[in-house]
């Protein structure tokens, strides 16, 4: 057989390196999608992962605010009944001494009267 002629074997040989050169190319294109996506991916990844440290961190705020409304009702409602109880105190207070009051008023109308009927027994033992 004879050699093929120096412009077939240059034809070839230029084919070859094309078409080389268009196989590397795709791998590149391959590789640079792949590590687009591969990038795309990893964004999606890291976004996810924000998205539910921010729901957590949200909730984790949420309850403390309730845990604090709780606490500010129970203080609020420990205030208002020590006010009443303090409120009921008071009134007990004052009625206590209006009896007293009315007590030492009756006593002393009491007194009176019977000053008044020892001084008319006596103008009647006189008798004025």
């Amino acid at each position: 057989q004879l050699p093929a002629p120096p412009a077939l074997q240059l034809a070839a040989s230029e084919a070859q390196h094309l078409a080389e050169a268009e196989r590397q190319q795709e791998q590149r294109r391959r590789a640079s999608e792949e590590a687009t996506e591969a990038i795309r991916w990893e964004k999606e990844r890291r976004a996810r992962e924000e998205e539910e440290r921010r729901l957590h961190e949200e909730r984790r705020r949420a309850e403390l605010e309730v845990e604090r409304a709780r606490h500010e009702a129970v203080r609020r409602e420990a205030e208002a009944r020590a006010e009443e109880a303090a409120r009921l105190e008071e009134q007990k207070h004052l009625a206590e001494r209006c009896r007293e009051e009315e007590e030492c008023r009756c006593a002393e109308e009491a007194r009176k009267g019977e000053e008044l009927r020892a001084f008319l027994g006596a103008c009647r033992l006189k008798g004025v």
